[in-house]
């Protein structure tokens, strides 16, 4: 499957923009997907400013498989105030939509969400974010999808400065499962190889085609199979010299 790399850029935006710092554990249910996540994640991304009232955040963790598009979700959320909230609207990022919701909760009863989640293609993402409009201010939910990981890379990023010989830089990586590296992209007339050097290794060979300029241009690659929310991107950026 080939890449856009314009795709891509709107992917990474709203992959920084559905993942959040874990501030509570709260118990999650549906059938067999979603449970709670036990402890907060490394990730040190925040949910975008949005007015919260002084509920923290709620994190859930759907606990997919590597490759799975698909899951009917039911997540169970507390209404901790003193008093019975009404449910006005629900929002949510990327992979999930809204199948069904409680309108209201009694204090210290439980609002439920039905979810479809549906992996999104050329997405970048770990997690999606849920706010409930409610007669209580709004409320936010963290899921984060809970794949095992496939792809990971010694370094994401590489850079030169300006001036430096425009030399090709390598970043490693590696993959499970089978999945392989069958291509890679670059963009303004860069360059980059790819060779596998065994056992779910490759290397990601990547050439500027000048070094005179600050610039920075994204190394996207190609998976095959293609695997859901994961699309490994190097970042390439020519710096200013000191």
């Amino acid at each position: 499957m080939t890449t856009s790399l314009k795709g891509i850029a709107l992917a990474l935006c709203l992959s920084a923009l559905t993942s959040a710092r874990a501030q509570q554990t709260t118990t999650a249910t549906s059938g067999t997907q979603a449970t709670a996540i036990a402890a907060a994640p490394s990730d040190s991304r925040s949910i975008p400013a949005t007015p919260v009232g002084s509920e923290p955040v709620t994190n859930y963790s759907l606990n997919l498989q590597w490759n799975q598009t698909s899951a009917n979700v039911s997540l169970t959320f507390p209404n901790s105030s003193a008093n019975a909230i009404t449910v006005l609207g629900v929002q949510t990022t990327g992979n999930l939509f809204v199948t069904d919701f409680s309108p209201s909760a009694a204090a210290g009863a439980n609002c439920t969400i039905d979810l479809m989640f549906q992996a999104q293609p050329n997405t970048q993402s770990d997690a999606d974010v849920i706010r409930l409009l409610t007669s209580d201010g709004i409320k936010v939910l963290r899921v984060a999808l809970g794949r095992p990981q496939v792809a990971s890379f010694d370094t994401s990023t590489l850079t030169w400065a300006v001036g430096d010989p425009a030399v090709a830089k390598v970043a490693t990586l590696t993959l499970t499962n089978g999945v392989q590296a069958v291509s890679a992209q670059a963009m303004s007339g860069n360059s980059v190889a790819v060779a596998s050097v065994g056992n779910g290794v490759y290397t990601i060979s990547v050439t500027p085609l000048s070094t005179a300029k600050p610039m920075t241009f994204p190394v996207v690659v190609t998976l095959n199979p293609a695997v859901p929310n994961v699309t490994p991107v190097v970042t390439c950026t020519v710096t200013p010299a000191n």
